[in-house]
């Protein structure tokens, strides 16, 4: 309710400047008045006294009338003066001359204030007097103002705090000041007006006085408005952010540092992270605490994973980061990506913790530098049980899986337990790191581009705590750093696993080799390893020294060194160094498809004594090998000994102590790439330099697609497609009859990198024979021709892809008599009769790889191409078990017709109680050979099926097929389906069984068999079902328990079965197959 004071106040106000009047106002101050004209003049002459006339009548008129005073009109007595005209009139010294007044003549007049009465004391003329009043109104001044509230809001300071809503209620008032408490002058008054947050209270005193006041009002925002405008400096868009995982690790620990936002004016902010929604939730409190606001932001953490840059192998989609496991959950293969999103290649460092979901036997976690499928050096952590894992690492050089090596063996595992790992990839070298320890370097010759690629088998990994750098400096710094201490092995198992007393070597400081062997005629042998890879390849140089000394010189045996290039058991070369009084010999035994020859290289003809020391270069290139040898004395210079032609593909080389001798290597290196090609001109420097490639056919203009690099060595250096001719001593290769041969050879490539040759006549007349990778790590050769048409028509492809095919690719191409040929390794794969071209020329190009083309010839005379064409060669498979098939049609040889055959691979020749199993009065014989494809079977067909004329065939084949050669499912059934059915053929009344692939542990897990195993099964179900006289047994159900191979039933290396394993074998064979 509003107070009202004005009236007392004014009334205070005039009661003290009435007794400050009263006070101030002496007798001094009262004066006499003589209206002017009424001055009294002195007589003038006579006697004062004396006269005769009558005195004058003196007036008696003391009339007064006051018009004003202090110049305000005075009424009916009385005049209103503001307290500044009063004081100014209470001031004036003579009050009379401040007033307006008629008086009676010849009056006086005395004014005086006393108080608010204004006195004149009028006298008359004849001194009669009258007095009279004035009342003098005096108006206050006073404008004082104190408010107390607004709004019912205290007031304080002159100032008051309102909510928004306290304001929003006083700004909407009509009446503003009826919503304050005020204390105001007596008779003033007040107008209250509102401008924003200004208060404005005009006081007007009673005299008119105006006085300005002002309330300062401050208005408590109930503003809730809210912009998160980074997290972690991570911009938002779509109410949502996507954060690195160091930063989610950041947000967890400090979330108000990491956040930025924007807030209304006044606002509490209140940030927490929910872990169920996986959201950032922002609690807003207005400032006048009246109003709240929540504001989400969704959480997502950035995945540095997508598929490699060359092939597109692996996808982001089989990453993700679990919220639940704290990491990225990986379910497949991906790439690492650095923090720009851009595939992490080449010089690099990862290191992460991981943590195994479904760790099972064979599941396998692999971390590889990889540049293609068939050209990677891998990382493996391998499940044997649910508890338990070993460390392995292995490489694809251009090739089938090289060199499997268990670093860590037994190692157990708890659900959930971190692991840690490391990889440093500088160049084409690996260093893996686990638990903080360096476990091993792989050094890659060929890698030229590397990527990361994690991926995962038959499990999923949780990776965190990623750190991923690319700095070269401070790759090679903390690749530096991993080595320290840490001692490359130089010997180890061959590249086919077998290595005799390796112990015995000495690897000394120095970096040389000693075995100390004078005394013992037991082996000791190794493959020899270059930062963590056994020496070997497509195309090497081995060079180095060895010194034999304490050598035999009596008794029956020489001292024997040996060397060794090999690629199989049944496959390779030895060369043996003898050291004897009458025997200083160097023999070669090569062993081509397990036969073996003799040849005498250097027979007796080297330097005799005890202490010999020969220097030594072994070149294997594409196929052909070539000992080259030199002692400074007999041998002053390097000398080829000793050539062969192969097409064994990859290699590997060996050495050993063989008997009886101390011997010491020293100087070992193995050189590939441009340093072979260096070396190879070097010993091959009085070869003639013949070829060229020109950009045109009839005139030797150089061409910009190829490179020469001498000694007929050329070199495609892009990726796009481009061709030349080939010219031999200046003149161009083309004509109705030449032969062209070479090697082609990948450097790198892309998924459908070609290699390719044409026989051209011209852009809509040519045939083309092209050498081609295949995306899953084979190379395919394939032809195709143009007869009018400038499209390509008529594919056929000539070698299927296999594993097994070498990087590389030894061609001869003839074009004789209007027919093209082309042969493989000296055979012939494929002819057209009639090309129909005339006068072609040969072309050399490709694309998508960067390729080389090396050891190129050519014939141009008509009768010396004429001869070759006559006596060429088809080509046939030819078994590399051959020793194997022979030895046991030999054995068999006269046996008894009928019974059962039981043929194919492993799981039959490892039968070894096949007879006791079902019975021993059953005819039957076992001609298995483990590690047979569907091709030996066909080779071998003629000695270890037709003699037999079986009453019975069991048949277990195929699964080599897909797991050693990369055979698809469906091109390996088709294979058994030609092998079946001439079976059927040759004895269309024998009961024909085939037991399909077994789910081996290496194959099968979680009830799912791996892809083209898979396939062969499924290809074969249906192959059977489609033939009548053909039974196909499964054993899938009796071997497995839950969808998981039983354990118990197979050995430690996941293929092959147990003595439990064949006891549910045989008991299926005998039910099947024998009715038992």
């Amino acid at each position: 309710m509003k107070k009202h004071t004005w009236l007392i106040a004014l009334l205070l106000t005039v009661a003290v400047a009435a007794s400050l009047f009263l006070v101030g106002c002496t007798p001094a101050e009262q004066q006499s008045v003589t209206p002017p004209g009424t001055e009294q003049e002195e007589p003038q002459g006579g006697d004062p006294g004396g006269g005769d006339e009558d005195p004058p009548v003196l007036s008696s008129d003391t009339s007064l009338t006051v018009e004003s005073v202090g110049g305000v009109k005075a009424e009916d007595g009385a005049v209103t003066l503001t307290t500044a005209q009063y004081e100014a009139f209470a001031a004036a010294q003579d009050k009379g001359a401040a007033c307006e007044y008629t008086l009676a003549e010849k009056a006086s007049v005395t004014v005086t204030l006393e108080g608010t009465s204004l006195k004149f004391a009028v006298t008359a003329e004849d001194g009669t007097q009258k007095d009279y009043t004035v009342t003098l109104t005096v108006l206050s001044d006073d404008t004082s103002l104190t408010v107390e509230s607004v709004g019912g809001v205290k007031a304080e300071g002159g100032a008051v705090t309102l909510t928004t809503a306290q304001y929003e209620a006083f700004a909407a008032a009509q009446d503003k000041g009826a919503a304050c408490e005020y204390t105001l002058a007596e008779k003033a008054s007040v107008t209250v007006t509102l401008e924003g947050t200004s208060l404005k209270f005009a006081v007007t005193a009673e005299d008119g006085t105006q006085k300005d006041y002002t309330v300062t009002l401050t208005v408590l925002s109930n503003d809730v408005s809210f912009r998160l405008n980074a997290v972690c400096g991570e911009t938002i868009s779509d109410e949502a952010v996507t954060l690195s995982e160091q930063q989610f690790y950041a947000l967890q620990e400090d979330l108000a540092a990491v956040c930025d936002y924007t807030a209304a004016q006044g606002a509490s902010v209140t940030a927490s992270y929910e872990t169920e929604t996986h959201s950032l939730v922002f609690t807003v409190v207005s400032q006048d605490r009246s109003a709240t606001g929540e504001y989400t932001t969704v959480i997502a953490v950035h995945s540095p994973f997508g598929s490699n840059s060359l092939n597109g192998y692996g996808s982001a989609d089989n990453v993700s980061w679990s919220f639940a496991d704290g990491g990225y959950l990986l379910s497949g293969a991906a790439f690492a990506l650095d923090e720009r999103d851009v595939q992490v290649m080449n010089d690099w460092s990862f290191s992460c913790n991981v943590a195994i979901k479904g760790l099972a036997e064979n599941s396998e976690v692999v971390f590889s530098s990889y540049q293609t499928d068939n050209l990677v050096v891998r990382f493996v952590l391998r499940g044997e049980s649910g508890n338990r894992f070993i460390l392995f690492s292995d490489y694809r050089d251009m090739s089938g899986f090289k060199n499997y090596t268990e670093h860590l063996v037994d190692l157990t595992y708890e659900e959930g337990e971190e692991l840690s790992f490391r990889l440093i990839n500088l160049g084409n070298s690996l260093v893996m790191i686990y638990n903080g320890e360096t476990v091993y370097r792989r050094t890659l010759d060929t890698l030229t581009h590397s990527e990361l690629c994690i991926s995962t088998v038959t499990c999923s990994a949780v990776l965190s705590d990623l750190e991923i750098v690319t700095d070269r400096a401070l790759v090679e710094a903390a690749y530096q750093d991993a080595l320290q201490g840490y001692p490359d092995p130089m010997v180890g198992a061959t590249l086919i696993g077998n290595a005799d007393n390796i112990a015995e070597f000495t690897q000394n400081e120095d970096g040389t080799l000693t075995v100390l062997g004078s005394r013992s005629n037991a082996r000791v042998m190794s493959a020899i390893y270059g930062e963590g890879v056994p020496y070997g390849g497509y195309q090497y140089a081995v060079s180095g020294s060895v010194r034999v000394t304490n050598t035999k010189t009596t008794g029956p045996s020489a001292s024997k060194v040996e060397f060794q290039i090999y690629t199989s058991f049944q496959n390779f070369i030895k060369f043996h160094l003898f050291r004897y009084p009458t025997n200083n010999s160097f023999y070669a035994y090569p062993t081509i498809n397990s036969k073996m020859s003799t040849i005498a290289c250097e027979s007796n003809t080297m330097p005799q004594g005890t202490d010999y020391t020969l220097d030594f270069i072994f070149i294997y290139d594409h196929g052909r090998i070539e000992a080259w040898l030199k002692d400074g004395g007999y041998m002053p210079e390097y000398k080829c000994v000793y050539t062969l032609e192969t097409d064994w593909g990859y290699t590997g080389f060996a050495l050993a102590m063989r008997q009886y001798c101390d011997v010491t290597f020293s100087g070992l290196s193995i050189c590939k790439n441009e340093e072979y090609d260096a070396l190879w001109s070097q010993l091959h420097a009085g070869d003639a330099d013949l070829f060229a490639m020109s950009a045109q056919k009839d005139t030797a203009e150089q061409s910009s697609v190829f490179t020469d690099g001498g000694s007929n060595i050329f070199y495609k250096g892009d990726q796009e497609y481009g061709k030349a001719f080939l010219f031999a001593d200046g003149v161009p290769v083309a004509g109705d009859a030449w032969m062209v041969s070479g090697t082609f050879s990948y450097s790198d490539y892309r998924n459908w990198g070609q290699c390719e040759l044409q026989v051209w006549q011209d852009d809509t007349h040519a045939v083309r024979y092209v050498f081609e990778y295949v995306p899953g790590g084979t190379f395919q050769v394939f032809t195709e021709i143009r007869q009018g048409n400038a499209m390509w028509q008529n594919y056929k492809l000539i070698q299927r892809p296999q594993t097994a095919n070498p990087a590389y690719l030894n061609f001869t191409v003839v074009n004789y008599g209007g027919a093209v040929s082309f042969l493989i390794d000296g055979y012939v794969w494929h002819s057209y009769e009639d090309a129909g071209l005339s006068a072609p020329a040969i072309t050399f190009g490709g694309q998508n790889c960067i390729m080389k083309l090396s050891g190129l010839s050519a014939v141009t005379d008509e009768a010396a191409v004429g001869e070759f064409a006559a006596n060429m060669q088809e080509y046939s498979y030819v078994s590399p078990y051959e020793s194997r098939i022979a030895a046991l049609a030999e054995e068999y040889a006269g046996a008894q017709k009928g019974g059962v055959l039981l043929a194919g691979s492993s799981t039959i020749d490892f039968w070894d109680t096949w007879q006791e199993d079902i019975g021993a009065d059953t005819l039957g014989y076992n001609v298995g050979i483990g590690g047979t494809v569907v091709e030996d079977w066909l080779y071998a067909y003629d000695r270890l099926v037709a003699p037999f004329e079986p009453g019975k065939i069991v048949l277990f084949l195929g699964g080599n097929n897909v797991n050693n050669l990369g055979d698809s499912g469906e091109a390996t059934a088709k294979l058994l389906a030609e092998l079946l059915e001439k079976m059927h053929a040759d004895f269309p009344e024998a009961e024909i069984y085939y037991v399909l692939s077994l789910p081996v542990p290496n194959n099968f897990a979680h009830g799912v068999y791996t892809t083209e195993y898979g396939n062969l099964i499924e290809c074969m179900k249906a192959y059977g079902t489609q033939n009548d006289w053909l039974t196909v047994i499964d054993m899938e159900d009796a071997l497995t328990e839950n969808g998981e191979p039983i354990a118990e039933y197979f050995r430690s290396d996941g293929i092959h079965m147990t003595a439990a394993g064949y006891a549910v074998w045989s008991a299926i064979i005998n039910e099947v197959v024998f009715g038992k």
